[in-house]
């Protein structure tokens, strides 16, 4: 029976492969510890009326559509 034997190839990809694993690992840590939709609050009526355009306000805020073309 023949005994496996590790080579520096199989090594290398063996690092590749834990090194992108440890770098998926954080980024998606990073990606849940930012940003949660609890954390928004949404403008007062007024602010979004000084902001939006009147048709991003009708169709954000009052469920308007957009005209076609």
């Amino acid at each position: 029976m023949k005994k496996y034997e590790a080579t520096s190839q199989t090594r290398a990809s063996l690092k590749d492969c834990t090194l992108l694993l440890a770098l998926a690992i954080i980024f998606l840590a990073f990606g849940f510890a930012t940003g949660h939709a609890d954390d928004f609050v949404k403008p007062d009526d007024q602010t979004l009326r000084d902001t939006l355009s009147k048709m991003q306000y009708a169709v954000t805020q009052e469920d308007k559509t957009e005209p076609p073309y």
